[in-house]
């Protein structure tokens, strides 16, 4: 269920925020929210300390976050006006970000602490998407009233991997119930939102999955880099 929200909040913001706030709010969200479960043992995670060198780890990884989604857009439109459909009251959808992104974090704890319950991070994991599955085909059903779209993903012209994120989303949940009671709530997110730049950053600069082909600038080399610094911190500290 907080898949759900979490997931289709982040679709239904773009239009409101853009495309940076859009990644940035929920990553942030994320971090403070397995930070939170992490330092209360929320949920029956292992608890960690939150210590003063784990603080600054989570800095770094913010400051590495803003070098890598931020500072290049703001580059590019250092001089151009903002666009409309990011024009206007915007707080409620920036708070619902960082709500969207605290949601998904608290799903790899919960499917973490399920996985350990079933003995199967797969039984976790197929639990948690027939939840979502049934939930999502409800809300079609009943609200949107709307099911015969789904035919649209299919035919000639489709690219060959429109129908492989539901099999990278099982992994990446699958990967997460896995992940949670080894290395606890805290590092998995964050070690997930590290992979979800990087590979991001790798989608631009070679345009895959038909992706506009964007180059890596400097200052994004940068973020990276001090996302792994920051990464360190907090696994270490």
């Amino acid at each position: 269920m907080l898949g759900v929200i979490g997931l289709t909040g982040n679709i239904l913001l773009f239009p409101k925020l853009g495309g940076v706030q859009t990644v940035l709010l929920p990553l942030m969200g994320q971090i403070i929210a397995s930070m939170l479960i992490d330092t209360f043992g929320l949920f029956n995670a292992p608890q960690q300390p939150f210590t003063l060198l784990r603080g600054v780890g989570i800095l770094i990884l913010i400051s590495g976050l803003i070098c890598i989604v931020v500072l290049p857009e703001m580059l590019n439109k250092r001089n151009k006006r903002p666009s409309v459909e990011t024009s206007g009251v915007k707080l409620p959808y920036q708070l619902f970000g960082i709500f969207a992104g605290m949601l998904m974090a608290t799903q790899s704890a919960i499917n973490g602490h399920l996985g350990i319950i079933l003995h199967s991070p797969i039984h976790a994991a197929f639990i948690s998407f027939i939840v979502g599955m049934t939930l999502l085909l409800l809300i079609i059903t009943f609200a949107l009233r709307n099911v015969t779209n789904i035919r649209l993903a299919f035919g000639s012209g489709r690219p060959w991997w429109i129908m492989t994120g539901g099999l990278i989303g099982a992994m990446f949940v699958l990967g997460m119930a896995a992940l949670v009671p080894i290395i606890g709530t805290g590092l998995a997110v964050v070690i997930g939102l590290f992979g979800q730049i990087l590979c991001s950053v790798l989608i631009d600069r070679f345009g895959l999955l038909g992706a506009k082909q964007t180059p890596v600038t400097g200052i994004q080399l940068l973020g990276i880099l001090l996302m792994v610094l920051g990464v360190i911190l907090v696994k270490v500290f």
